[in-house]
């Protein structure tokens, strides 16, 4: 059998032109040999769109699949292929062999288990292993007896249910956008969704939904399965309860006869899986072996796990991670507390005070009973806070147990409302939602249960009465409907949960921009927020507390309480936020638990800091309640702090209420009404300080390529070279931006950018140096359709004519030392500084020469000044009387007289001096020049200055707080001779830094091994750094090893960046130059701080 299937590959590869598929037919004969009541069909249209090649079918039964074969041809290297994003489609299929024809690997559920090679190829021959075909032929009878198989841990289970949803998604993307006559069900489903729920619904993100709900459904029905020894698509409807007429429509729809038979293959697959595995007893002893301390809702938080093997950038960006229940409770208990001491209201969230509004009813007004605390959760995800709340309000009903069935159908259930708009979180929340109330006893409603299928940020969808519809179009609808209602007429009172934090929103729509809108004006709501890009403000979360304020203002009255993302606390962006909450509300509660690893944050007392999600962001409870009648215009807020382990802070949260806390009072001032209080009298020092931004009024951020591999590298003809590949390549642009390595990022018109730039017959004219990071200066493909931002407002004036800039950041990410500071002569990388998120590059220029509206340089020997001169009077107030006169090693200014201008003569609304025309060109910034020669100030001076003050190892610890959330500033001068010390250490410094000193000519480092260079591994052993085990650099100082310049630190990333390349003379030449200008930087600060 075996041989006669190498018979038949030798004579193929004998006609000289075998390709891949002309061994197709020797492997059908092999497969169907071995079971002649086995089909194997070749499907070359499904392959296209990768899924296997070969599928097995049991006779004539087309509805029962055995196994896949995915073939590769005869000399692929099969290990590549496993290495390969193919390999995790493999996790969607029960049983699949990859071969080249001669090796075979057998996987299920995608875990390969056995490997069978029956011959090798050498120099195009075949040669066979014969001792091998017995092994092949028991491999291949066992493969297609399709057993299922048993899973035994909770890892495993999230693997296959991972893989099988993606395969889902993957097959319902390609029948809907394949126009054909099977498709006509799922489209049916897909325009309704459009139509009525979600109107920006892609045939993407609508397979993502439908997969989530089908294989977790699935799941979630398998885990109450009271019926272990089978299970089934009918029986998992018949499970589904009666409380949710949408999730019945839609498992009727996955049991029912037009549910799509190319599907049925996937889900068979998973429910005879979950039929031989004890699915509930696995998940919940997960959670018992880690030894969970809290109570864990094990359907909840297996989403967690099932979401990390499906799509973990899913997860991350829509926020899908579970509120941990002591978070959960402290809320609701917040919540009850406040609605009793301070609306009046004895039962807290039980309350069934109604009351009435007037509405219009068939064009006739009238009056409608409404309950008094509406309570809703816009991002309800798996219901956990509204299940802790059911069950809170359960515990009043002690004793009286009978009253409880009647108390939910009629005063709880028509106020407990929540939206979601993923569907499998609305899935697992109804069931979830179902299970407790069985659980109180309540086994039946006449009502459903309030959890939408709807997006909090879209404006709610109205329904006509006479839309035309059934089945699960009318069950849409209704949901529709009903969740407009809410959005629109219900005055809602109470608003809790957990709003998912993605700073690259996907809600863009005009409801959800105008949510943030108001937040987007100064304090005071009248001027627009003075910020070039206020993206943070766009954050889904700012834009939940938006949506919260919004429906209480509404109301006039109530409380918002949820855990969010902390950065509005104080983040500089958000200003327009906090006064627009404390304009709205009456008092704000702020319990911030912190846990920010981005920032590094620590304990108080230097101890361990932890965060309360499993993310890296720091989070904080806000707990903002608004009266009718408020006493002060603005609301009174509080503040606390809890630091420490995650354990501390749940035993906190769970041993502390609202009035228990020691709450700080935070007072308000302009212009940032920070939510903290900081050292007021400090505070006032330091902003006596000029901000470096209204010091140098141009500046920007430096380039974002959203690309770098494509547009930045060390050698220019590569560049060139993937640019013209970039034009040239024939294909997808999803192809080409595989090929090239980089991110189709939205919004980048690939399609124009290759028009534009197939017109350009000169790529060398964009090929410019660029600061790339610290002391690693590399080439850049520098063109507005390659480039996301080329920010060419600022670096336009460092194009061609020499400039000097600085560059620091408005905000610190972490709490060690701020050390956000560099120099550049060059265009900078926005993560010149820095790579972390908020910590992104400023460029200040010191010239700015003379350009059009376009950004385009005009005269390129006309500049002036980037310096608001009225601020430098300020700045130099205490060193006596001097002139103004532009640098004289950057470009002579003739129409200026020699003397300058006095700087006693500047007011207020002075600026800088028009552009000036230079007879000569400019001579590089290199030495320094005598303070006060001619008793002049120039630009240079200033510059020169205020990198020396920002580089004050003091001045960084004195100010540190208030460095965390904005510019710096720059402390005014002393007097004239400590003005003059720091302005040559500043110049020594920018000349260290631009490695233009002469001193570094002289290496104070060794390296003495031959060797061959190659950096393969960079490793601190005492004053020696190695980079593989003979060679090394010799005398490297272990401050200089670990010190930062910026949020780098050079002595080591400079050599790992650079792990794998060999280095040359002039790399080593120039890393010992680095850790030269590293060693005299720490010498001129101690200089700079004693002066």
């Amino acid at each position: 059998m075996v041989q006669e299937y190498i018979n038949q590959l030798l004579l193929e590869l004998a006609t000289g032109n075998a390709l891949e598929h002309s061994y197709r037919p020797a492997l059908k004969t092999l497969f169907e040999s071995v079971d002649p009541t086995v089909r194997a069909l070749n499907e070359p249209s499904r392959s296209a769109h990768g899924a296997p090649d070969f599928a097995f079918y049991k006779g004539t039964n087309s509805n029962l699949v055995l196994g896949y074969v995915e073939t590769k041809d005869l000399n692929v290297d099969l290990d590549q292929v496993e290495k390969t994003e193919q390999l995790k489609r493999y996790l969607g299929y029960a049983n699949l062999i990859l071969t080249n024809y001669i090796e075979f690997r057998f996987f299920r559920n995608g875990n390969k288990y056995q490997t069978v090679t029956i011959a090798r190829t050498q120099n195009s021959v075949i040669a066979p292993i014969e001792e091998n075909y017995p092994l092949l032929e028991r491999e291949l009878k066992a493969f297609l007896e399709g057993k299922p198989e048993t899973i035994t841990n909770a890892q495993r289970l999230a693997e296959i249910m991972g893989g099988k949803a993606a395969r889902v998604k993957d097959n319902v993307i390609q029948y809907l956008k394949k126009d054909d006559d099977k498709n006509h069900e799922l489209l049916r489903i897909f325009k309704i969704m459009q139509e009525l729920l979600i109107k920006d619904l892609t045939v993407d993100k609508f397979a993502d939904m439908y997969a989530q709900t089908l294989v977790y459904g699935l799941f979630i029905a398998r885990y109450y399965d009271e019926t272990p020894e089978n299970f089934t698509r009918g029986e998992a409807r018949d499970l589904i309860p009666a409380s949710n007429p949408f999730l019945q429509h839609f498992f009727d729809h996955i049991a029912g006869a037009t549910f799509d038979r190319r599907l049925t293959y996937i889900v068979d697959e998973l429910c005879d899986t979950f039929s031989v595995s004890a699915v509930a007893e696995i998940v919940t002893q997960h959670y018992n072996l880690f030894g969970e301390v809290i109570d864990k809702d094990p359907v909840i938080h297996f989403y967690e796990d099932f979401l990390k093997e499906y799509d973990p950038l899913l997860r991350k960006n829509m926020g899908a991670y579970y509120t941990p229940v002591p978070v959960v409770q402290f809320i609701i208990h917040a919540v009850d507390d406040i609605l009793k001491s301070e609306f009046d209201l004895p039962q807290g969230l039980a309350d069934t005070t109604k009351i009435e509004r007037k509405i219009m009813l068939q064009g006739t007004k009238a009056k409608q009973t409404l309950h008094k605390v509406q309570i809703l959760d816009p991002a309800v995800g798996t219901a956990t806070f509204l299940n802790e709340t059911v069950k809170f309000i359960y515990k009043k009903f002690k004793n009286q147990e009978g009253l409880w069935e009647s108390y939910v159908e009629k005063e709880l259930l028509p106020r407990l409302h929540g939206f979601e708009l993923m569907m499998a979180p609305y899935t697992i929340a109804h069931l979830k939602l179902a299970m407790t109330f069985r659980e109180t006893g309540i086994n039946h409603f006449d009502r459903r249960l309030g959890v939408y299928l709807t997006n909090s940020l879209e404006e709610g969808i109205k329904v006509g009465e006479d839309l035309f519809s059934f089945g699960l179009a009318e069950v849409i609808s209704k949901e529709a409907k009903a969740a407009s209602v809410i959005k629109h007429e219900t005055p809602i009172m109470v608003v809790i949960g957990n709003p998912p934090y993605s700073g690259e929103s996907f809600n863009k729509g005009a409801f959800a921009m105008k949510l943030v809108e108001k937040y987007k004006y100064e304090p005071g709501g009248i001027e627009k927020l003075k910020e070039r890009n206020p993206k943070w403000i766009n954050d889904d979360y700012v834009k939940f507390i938006a949506f919260a304020q919004d429906l209480i203002s509404k109301t006039s009255e109530g409380i918002v309480a949820m855990i969010t993302n902390h950065g509005y606390i104080d983040n500089p962006t958000f200003r327009g936020m906090r006064w627009q909450l404390t304009k709205t509300f009456s008092s704000i509660y702020i319990l911030d638990l912190h846990g920010n690893a981005k920032k590094k944050e620590a304990a108080p007392d230097g101890g361990v800091d932890k965060n309360v999600f499993d993310i890296q962001q720091g989070v904080a409870i806000i707990v903002a309640v608004k009266h009718k009648t408020k006493r002060k215009e603005l609301a009174d807020v509080y503040k606390s702090d809890i630091w420490g382990t995650r354990k501390h802070k749940f035993d906190f949260l769970f041993g502390n209420t609202l009035e228990k806390i020691k709450w700080e009072k935070i007072r308000l001032n302009e212009p940032s009404y920070y939510f903290l209080n900081k050292d007021e009298k400090l505070e006032t020092e330091y902003k006596k300080g000029i901000k470096i931004n209204e010091l140098f009024p141009v500046n920007g951020i430096g380039i974002t390529t959203a690309h770098d591999n494509l547009v930045i590298g060390d050698d220019t003809r590569v560049l060139i070279n993937k640019a013209q590949l970039f034009i040239n390549f024939v294909g997808s642009n999803a192809e080409l931006c595989r090929k090239l390595e980089i991110r189709e990022k939205p919004g980048w018109n690939i399609t124009k950018a290759r028009e534009v730039l197939s017109k350009e017959n000169n790529f060398e004219k964009f090929i410019t140096p660029i600061n790339y990071r610290p002391f690693d200066i590399k080439n850049c493909f520098y063109h507005e359709n390659l480039v996301w931002r080329t920010v060419s407002k600022i670096m336009g004036h460092f194009l061609i004519k020499q400039n000097l800039g600085i560059v620091t950041c408005r905000q610190s990410s972490v709490n060690t030392n701020w050390t956000l500071l560099n120099i550049t002569n060059k265009i900078v990388d926005e993560s010149f500084v820095s790579n972390r998120s908020k910590e992104r590059g400023y460029v200040f220029p010191l010239y700015l020469y003379e350009s059009d509206e376009q950004n385009n340089l005009m005269d390129l020997n006309c500049r002036r000044p980037n310096i608001n001169l009225s601020l430098v009077k300020q700045l130099i107030t205490n060193i006596g009387e001097y002139a103004w006169m532009d640098d004289h090693e950057i470009l002579p200014s003739p129409p200026l007289k020699k003397e300058g201008i006095p700087l006693s003569s500047i007011n207020e609304h002075h600026q800088s001096p028009p552009f000036s025309k230079a007879q000569h060109q400019s001579p590089p910034f290199s030495k320094g020049r005598l303070g006060g020669i001619l008793n002049t100030v120039s630009p240079l001076d200033i510059l020169d200055y205020v990198y020396a003050v920002l580089h004050s190892p003091s001045y960084r610890e004195k100010y540190k707080d208030f460095l965390k959330s904005d510019f710096p500033r720059v402390p005014v001068a002393k007097d004239r001779d400590s003005f003059w010390k720091l302005v040559a250490l500043g110049g020594r410094l920018r000349r260290l830094h631009l490695m233009e000193d002469p001193d570094l000519q002289k290496p104070t480092t060794t390296y003495p091994i031959r060797g061959d260079n190659l950096i393969e591994k960079v490793e601190l052993r005492g004053d020696r750094v190695f980079i593989n085990d003979l060679q090394f650099f010799g005398d490297i100082p272990k401050e200089a090893w670990g010190f930062y310049i910026g949020g780098y630190q050079p002595a080591q990333k400079w050599l790992k960046d650079r792990k794998g390349k060999k280095l040359a003379y002039e790399d080593i030449v120039h890393y010992q130059k680095i850790i030269t200008v590293i060693e005299k930087t720490i010498v001129i600060q101690k200089n700079i701080d004693v002066t």
